[in-house]
């Protein structure tokens, strides 16, 4: 399983033999420029030099957003982002390019403290993110989707790793049947078993071992200073959402 800031594209899905599937956080590109630049908005950024990594759907955004803009932009690509916090460090870039998590974490670590940098507010590309597999191994497609999608079901239910032994016993039959409790059936108590290739209790075990959604993002990515957006729960008015569990 391949799990970092990948972009699930077309072509990749097509041609790079990976399946994804489960996005996992919706992210955008960005840009960061440093705080005594004077830029506010993208759009002031005309005549610049833009540092992004190379392989990356980064460069063709950046690109694309110059032309959408009318601005005259030199991309700049580098073959790994070490690369190019020496080159922006150096004064070589006016501004830095990628997704804004990475943006984000970048700036949390950057030698000069994270007050030194700040990430304009446009947000111009569609960057969902999540883990991939082999093309073609739908089983284990599949463990990988289920176990991901029991972290946002477990949330919609309010189901934390601190309270999920005693959600065991809920009064909900659906929090019961999602957690592999026995419920009761026309045919006696039974556990729910919906073939997924996983241990009845998988969701009771993921919960119990890393957590739901929410409290994966607060333990992880709220510390750096991001804020759930599109990645909160449908109810909320975000992109997750679980298939019943049925």
């Amino acid at each position: 399983v391949l799990v970092r800031n990948t972009t699930w594209t077309a072509s990749r899905d097509g041609g790079e033999q990976a399946a994804f599937v489960q996005t996992t956080f919706y992210d955008g590109q960005g840009m960061m420029v440093g705080s005594d630049s004077g830029f506010t908005s993208i759009a002031d950024m005309d005549g610049v030099i833009v540092c992004v990594a190379s392989g990356t759907t980064t460069e063709g955004n950046a690109a694309a957003e110059a032309a959408r803009l009318g601005l005259d932009w030199e991309v700049r690509p580098f073959d790994d982002v070490g690369l190019i916090q020496e080159a922006f460090i150096a004064g070589q870039c006016d501004g830095w390019s990628s997704d804004v998590s990475q943006l984000t974490g970048l700036r949390s670590v950057y030698p000069d403290g994270p007050e030194a940098l700040t990430i304009l507010p446009e947000v111009f590309s569609k960057e969902p993110l999540g883990p991939a597999v082999l093309d073609g191994d739908t089983q284990w497609a599949q463990v990988v989707e289920w176990a991901v999608l029991a972290t946002i079901q477990a949330e919609e239910f309010g189901i934390t790793s601190g309270n999920v032994e005693a959600m065991l016993d809920s009064d909900d039959i659906g929090i019961r049947r999602f957690l592999g409790a026995e419920i009761e059936g026309d045919d006696g108590a039974a556990v729910l078993d919906p073939g997924l290739s996983l241990p009845t209790d998988f969701a009771y075990q993921v919960v119990l071992q890393v957590g739901n959604y929410g409290e994966i993002f607060e333990r992880h990515l709220t510390p750096l200073g991001l804020e759930r957006g599109v990645n909160d729960l449908w109810v909320n008015g975000g992109l997750l959402y679980a298939p019943p569990y049925r």
